[in-house]
């Protein structure tokens, strides 16, 4: 289980059994990030970063300004057609053209300059992903939290992230809900409403444009799936960066791996609306790639299927099947029972989380001292 906003002293998914980690989940949120190269009770526990979209977007536009890029502003109201699939420049609302070699969409779902091409196709994730009707609310009142929540209601799912700048809240329905409705799920004033079909474009890198993250997929936000599908895919393309000429191999094997990568997302997402409780609210659906497959054998053997470019690990699979309300099976190598090995990890497993408890400081106290 990966924890947003810092290091979090708390256990993990199996090895351990769920049971085992539930008991010593800390009653209030703990942070303390561990000097570097220096071993501490908390040095084996992940962490991740809770980012910030206005601040970080000033931070990448500060930077790209300082390695002298230019930034502007403004509304794409003309492409203009270059050599066979590729574009030779966009233009921007009373600011002239922009010519360019290779063209990054980052528009968002309209998918600005990719859903213009003529060889544009859109794959629909219908089948197996709910349409949506997602409800925004207006960010409420600070909250210090280390943990955002994700909980399946009668209604839909919502999705609570917090933060400095207040709580943001989203409630995603299979169908339409009354403003009153809404707002009352989502304990605060509807700020917005956007009727979503679940889907990523076929190919995001065609001619000389490549679609990235919101434009390139678009999916209910359960969990931080969207940025992180943005970084790897930018970190694909840093990869396999092209020349002035672009090699039609780069840009096949470029598809090939985002293509995973959507896919992979699109299999964690339908784990949220495969279990029993979440059928009661949208109803069955297929399951998609090689979710069926994750299911069972997580049931009979308590393992994770190895597959190519998943936004998750495998502790964080095995912790969110768990959380949906699956309990893992044993591989036949444990089934037979080693009571005496089994008390000896318990206890020591029982110390190592006691141990980070006791060193990290809770995390509000920690964030006053950092901030």
């Amino acid at each position: 289980m990966r924890v947003i906003g810092g290091r979090c002293a708390c256990p993990v998914a199996p090895p351990h059994p769920p049971e085992a980690w539930r008991r010593y989940w800390p009653k209030r949120a703990v942070s303390r990030p561990p000097p570097p190269g220096e071993p501490t009770p908390i040095s084996s526990v992940d962490y991740a970063l809770r980012w910030h979209p206005a601040a970080y977007r000033a931070l990448l536009i500060e930077r790209a300004e300082t390695l002298g890029v230019t930034y502007a502003q403004g509304t794409i109201d003309r492409i203009e057609p270059g050599e066979g699939d590729a574009i030779a420049a966009v233009g921007l609302a009373g600011q002239g053209m922009i010519p360019a070699d290779l063209f990054l969409d980052c528009s968002g779902p309209q998918a600005t300059l990719l859903a213009a091409h003529p060889r544009f196709a859109f794959t629909d994730w219908s089948s197996s992903l709910p349409k949506r009707h997602l409800y925004l609310g207006r960010p409420t009142a600070p909250v210090i939290a280390l943990e955002d929540r994700v909980t399946l209601t009668g209604s839909g799912w919502i999705t609570e992230i917090a933060g400095r700048d207040g709580r943001h809240v989203t409630l995603g329905t299979p169908a339409p809900l009354g403003q009153a409705e809404a707002e009352a799920m989502l304990a605060a004033p509807v700020l917005g409403a956007v009727a979503l079909t679940p889907g990523r474009v076929s190919a995001p890198w065609i001619g000389n444009v490549v679609a990235l993250g919101d434009a390139a997929a678009r999916f209910e936000p359960l969990g931080p799936l969207h940025l992180d599908l943005a970084h790897r895919q930018l970190a694909l393309l840093l990869e396999m960066l092209p020349g002035r000429d672009i090699s039609p191999l780069e840009r096949a094997e470029y598809n090939r791996r985002s293509g995973l990568m959507m896919e992979g997302v699109h299999e964690v997402l339908a784990l949220h609306f495969a279990g029993i409780e979440a059928q009661r609210v949208f109803g069955a659906r297929a399951l998609p790639g090689q979710t069926g497959a994750v299911i069972d054998q997580f049931l009979r053997r308590g393992r994770i299927p190895f597959r190519e470019e998943l936004p998750l690990l495998g502790q964080e699979q095995s912790a969110l099947l768990v959380a949906l309300g699956w309990h893992p099976g044993l591989p036949p190598a444990a089934r037979v029972p080693d009571t005496a090995a089994e008390a000896q990890a318990r206890a020591a497993f029982e110390a190592e989380a006691r141990a980070a408890l006791a060193y990290a400081p809770p995390y509000g106290q920690w964030l006053a001292r950092a901030v």
